[in-house]
């Protein structure tokens, strides 16, 4: 037997429901542009939540500014687009540019879950 969907309720959401619905869509507004970081920098951490999940639950519990619903904001300076263990890189070729500059080319190892240039 399988569930049931939710039902709309005719209830007037509590000011506890409208607080959290606020914060919520102000980290996840700025979180959401910011996905294919987020997808890279959270890689690592709880195997049953997504990077973007961990990042949302960071931010909304250590950075974010305000006391009601009217007033939420991100607070830039605790702002983590990293969090967890590094994954080891590959250094694949180095050349020498112009004007002291380098060009590397480096690649993530086989048990990374993050490749990168690698299309569908």
């Amino acid at each position: 037997m399988g569930r049931s969907l939710p039902r709309p309720s005719k209830k007037q959401p509590t000011y506890g429901q409208l607080n959290q619905r606020a914060k919520f869509g102000v980290a996840m507004n700025w979180l959401k542009p910011l996905k294919p970081f987020i997808n890279i920098g959270y890689q690592s951490g709880q195997y049953n939540a997504t990077p973007l999940n961990r990042a949302l639950s960071y931010h909304l519990t250590e950075a974010m500014l305000g006391t009601g619903p009217d007033d939420y904001q991100i607070d830039y300076a605790k702002v983590i687009l990293s969090r967890g263990a590094l994954v080891t890189s590959w250094v694949l070729e180095i050349l020498p540019k112009q004007n002291d500059i380098l060009y590397i080319r480096w690649g993530n190892p086989p048990e990374s879950s993050i490749v990168i240039g690698k299309t569908g």
